[in-house]
């Protein structure tokens, strides 16, 4: 490594030529020699070995600590964890300048200090970096490997116990009051860390860009701390990029005048003020995410200040597309922002949300200061409280709290908007769009490059950008917590009790609720909670035996919602299951970003049997009772004695489903009665059960008694026993469904077709339409396709299988032959090498009449087969081999005029050929579960 010594004027004291610990003179690295595998040469040119290590990312890594003053250009590389010991500075800036020839000297003799990707910082204390005024940081880390400044203590959680990041420049203050042709200014440094100050708005102190600085803020003296990133009079050509302070006592940031740029700034549970500015501060910041009170206490969001402000500059920095959450808005400190003592401002397309106090006023010159206004314009505040409090002197009032970027005055009250609210990328789910632009509102005119970026959206985030592509979603990488929503309300568990536990759900550690008994009132299931299922959990009462019309009516009178919100989790065990019962409702609306979960308590989705599954009971019709339109009392038992189906309302509504995931359940509940994946008791096609996926249940993954529910996305993968079932007249329709079988694990049928109590209407009768099976380990003992017996019927349209050995097998003299149901197959392609018909029991089928297609004609099984279809990675046939003349649009079984829920389409399998596999319907589950896509395991 080179070094470049520092050649001072006799006037500066000769404790700035002191070198670093890591003169050859004095360091002892080899004591203990190194333990672990980094280059000494490294540590030595900077500093000592301990004979310590400390973990990174799983790697035990010798620590080298860092003490005194850095006078030579140095690089930190990640062989070495850093340990700062007390106030460490790089160059020789800090100390106070006497004259235009000193300031050039320590500018020409600056230290450049070198900081590679991935680099760790661990430090306890006072341990503080100091790079001082003409010295440079080229602190580069990127969003897969940032550097890390913390505390030694693994975890990054705690408060206060180590400094911070100080940089020092030569830009303007208005301490000094410089002008364009007075270079020297000695402006004290808060906590004592040095001097700063110049003329050159311009200077440039390097670049820092995907830093996190986390636990800092140690206390110096009595109410005063160090800020988390604290700039004192950094000039516009220093970067300052994707930079995150968490957990910080003092400030987040605080700049001491200065034109310093920041962009992509993360600052979350902060301690004082999360943006703070003093001394003629005008520089900018664009794209910042602020969160304050995550899990502990925080003040306001910015506070301004100018003291001196009657030297220029006046502080005037612009506050651009800045997102502002107080997450706990029970917190004392719930003020948004505090002006005082003559600062002026410019926020453009700021949001904030779960506010109190919006603005606190102080001294006369407010915003008073000629070219330094308050500017608002393009922002959102939601503040429920008081709006303004003005004090010692300021003059803003509710009618006049700044004015527009044309001048305008405004009021508080048409920047306040408390129905604003954030989606998961932190950005404004609605009302976030924006007339006005930042772009080219900087104060300073030495402003390198144009700095404010030109944008129509209000808030850090655009609206519509996915989570997974947020700017800040490099740092909860590393610090998930910071992007949660603690600390969690206990009333959301109200349905429940509290268990004092935790479960990690996507890297974030959530409270488990307990839900037991029966929930009889209208309830919500928050995501901030994972939800354990203690035994059977019924939802209402309809589960009970009704003994007439009135107790019918009355059940559905009194009937409960649940709301279980998006990307709520359930995590449980036994016979853990949730039971909806009749005349009540599951509003359980997941989307494909933040899907709902149930699965078992362990990590991972790969058990079977580990705890029960969603049981759905309905007033729908059933042959059991076998009930006509004017009798709706119905008290068929269900399987797994879990309660009672069934009423005369073939247009029932239990709710809504969508974009569910049920995994790892079946659990026995006696000798060979287990819980399905998903049960629908006598279930109405008012119901919408639409994108829902049941994987390595021990029982059938989906299965239907009577009712008339309609499924469309369907995705059933290594479940144990059949993959879809039916019995008790079931009339519904299922749509669109890809369903894979033998994963890794046993499977039996395809289909079981069944319609117990079959002397009574109305006779099992579906519509399966546009279905794929697949056997993917086709060595399979129980490779049975489809199994129809006593009395079932069905149409089978636009449906593909493959890899399967027998294809129908078929029991009792009634199967498919009741007036009216008959078994249809049209626009069907089946890969079966083996058996293509085994009858029994009296069933009349032979391979050569197997049913009839939808014009009534008779079909043979040879007829419907074809060993040599495939499918491509999006799950569906060629062009050639998937497409149809048929088309299962209107053949549904039950005709109400509100059940038109079977789509046209002119191909066959569950995905139309072509469709990019990044575009096909099922793609949000691979996401979750991406083995129940892969080919057969060894």
């Amino acid at each position: 490594m080179k070094f470049k010594k520092l050649l001072l004027a006799s006037s500066i004291s000769a404790a700035v030529l002191m070198t670093g610990c890591g003169s050859s003179d004095n360091n002892d690295n080899d004591k203990g020699g190194s333990t672990g595998g980094g280059d000494n040469e490294v540590c030595a040119e900077v500093g000592k070995l301990t004979g310590a290590n400390l973990t990174v990312n799983g790697a035990s890594v010798p620590v080298c600590e860092l003490k005194g003053a850095i006078t030579q250009d140095a690089e930190l590389t990640t062989d070495y964890v850093y340990e700062l010991d007390g106030y460490v500075t790089v160059g020789a800036g800090n100390e106070e300048l006497a004259s235009a020839a000193e300031v050039q000297s320590v500018k020409d003799n600056g230290v450049t200090l070198t900081v590679n990707e991935g680099v760790h910082f661990r430090s306890s204390g006072q341990g503080t970096l100091i790079v001082t005024r003409g010295s440079k940081i080229m602190a580069n880390g990127t969003a897969d490997a940032p550097i890390v400044m913390s505390s030694k203590d693994d975890g990054y959680d705690g408060r206060g116990e180590w400094g911070g990041l100080v940089i020092q420049g030569f830009a303007k203050n208005n301490v000094c009051g410089v002008g364009s042709t007075n270079p020297v200014c000695n402006a004290a440094d808060e906590a004592e860390t040095g001097r700063h100050g110049g003329n050159d708005n311009a200077d440039n102190s390097g670049e820092v860009e995907y830093l996190i600085i986390t636990e800092g803020g140690n206390v110096v003296r009595n109410d005063e701390e160090i800020n988390g990133l604290t700039l004192h009079s950094v000039g516009a050509g220093t970067k300052l990029e994707n930079i995150m302070v968490n957990n910080n006592v003092d400030d987040g940031i605080e700049f001491f005048g200065g034109a310093a740029n920041v962009k992509n700034l993360i600052l979350t549970n902060n301690g004082d003020e999360s943006i703070d500015w003093d001394d003629g501060f005008q520089g900018n910041v664009q794209f910042a995410l602020v969160r304050q009170a995550i899990s502990d206490s925080a003040d306001k969001g910015i506070e301004a200040d100018s003291e001196g402000n009657t030297n220029a500059p006046f502080a005037y920095p612009t506050i651009a597309n800045v997102t502002f959450e107080l997450v706990d808005s029970s917190e004392d400190h719930s003020k948004l922002f505090s002006f005082k003592k003559g600062t002026g401002a410019k926020l453009i397309n700021v949001a904030a949300l779960g506010y109190d106090k919006c603005f606190n006023f102080e001294d006369d010159a407010t915003g008073m200061n000629t070219g330094a206004p308050l500017v608002f314009a393009g922002v959102k505040f939601d503040c429920d409280g008081t709006l303004v409090s003005a004090s010692k002197g300021a003059t803003q009032t509710d009618a006049n709290v700044g004015q527009d970027l044309d001048g305008t005055p405004v009021t508080a009250a048409s920047l306040v908007d408390t129905s604003i609210a954030l989606d998961s990328a932190y950005a404004l789910v609605s009302g976030g769009s924006s007339s006005v632009s930042p772009e080219g509102t900087e104060a300073v005119s030495e402003q390198v490059d144009e700095f404010l970026m030109a944008t129509d959206y209000i808030g850090a985030v655009e609206p519509g950008t996915a989570e997974a592509n947020a700017w800040w979603k490099w740092a909860e990488a590393v610090i998930p917590a910071a992007f949660g929503s603690t600390p969690i309300d206990p009333a959301l568990c109200v349905a429940g009790t509290d268990t004092g536990t935790t479960l990690e759900v996507n890297g974030v550690a959530k409270p488990v609720c307990e839900l037991s008994g029966a929930i009889t009132a209208d309830t919500t299931l928050s995501s901030d909670y994972v939800f354990e299922l203690d035994g059977y959990v019924t939802v209402g009462t309809g589960n009970e035996e009704l003994s007439s019309a009135a107790e019918v009516q009355s059940v559905k009178n009194n009937g409960v919602t649940l709301t279980v919100d998006a990307g709520t989790h359930f995590r449980s065990s036994g016979q853990g299951t949730l039971i909806v019962t009749r005349g009540s409702k599951i509003m359980a609306n997941g989307t494909a970003a933040d899907p709902i979960v149930m699965s078992s308590k362990d990590d991972g989705y790969d058990g079977r049997g580990e705890w029960g599954g969603l049981v759905i009971q309905g007033f729908a019709k059933n042959n059991v009772c076998g009930v006509g339109s004017i009798n709706p009392v119905c008290n068929a038992a269900d399987e797994a004695e879990t309660g009672r189906h069934g009423g005369n309302d073939n247009a029932d509504n239990s709710g809504e489903v969508e974009f569910l995931i049920i995994t790892e359940g079946g659990n026995i509940v006696r000798n060979d009665e287990e819980i399905n994946g998903l049960t629908l008791h006598s279930v109405g096609y008012g119901t919408k059960l639409e994108n829902i996926m049941v994987n390595n249940n021990v029982d059938d993954g989906i299965e239907f008694f009577g009712g008339a529910a309609n499924v469309k996305n369907l995705i059933l993968t290594n479940n144990g026993d059949e993959s879809i079932d039916w019995d008790d007249g079931f009339q519904g329709n299922v749509q669109f469904a890809l369903v894979r079988q033998a994963i890794s694990d046993s499977a039996d049928k395809g289909i079981e077709a069944d319609s117990e109590g079959n002397a009574n209407a109305p006779y099992a009768y579906p519509t399966i339409a546009n279905v794929t099976f697949e056997l993917v380990d086709s060595n399979e003992d129980h490779s049975k396709l489809f199994s129809f017996k006593k009395g079932s019927g069905a149409k089978l349209i636009n449906v593909a299988a493959l890899n399967y050995d027998s294809c129908f097998k078929f029991e009792n003299d009634a199967t498919g032959n009741n007036m009216g149901a008959p078994l249809v197959f049209d626009g069907v392609k089946f890969d079966c090498s083996g058996t293509l018909v085994d009858s029994s029991k009296g069933a009349t089928q032979t391979a050569l009449n197997v049913g009839q297609n939808l014009a009534g004609n008779t079909v043979s099984a040879a007829s419907l087969v074809d060993t040599t279809i495939s499918l491509d990675d999006a799950f569906a046939l060629s062009a050639a081999a998937g497409a149809s003349s048929v088309s299962p649009e209107g053949t549904e079984t039950v005709d109400d005029a509100a059940n038109d829920f079977l789509m046209a389409t002119d191909y066959i399998g569950a995905v139309e050929p072509g469709t990019a596999k990044a575009t096909a319907w099922w793609k949000w589950a691979e996401d979750v579960i991406p083995a129940a896509f892969e080919s057969a395991q060894p």
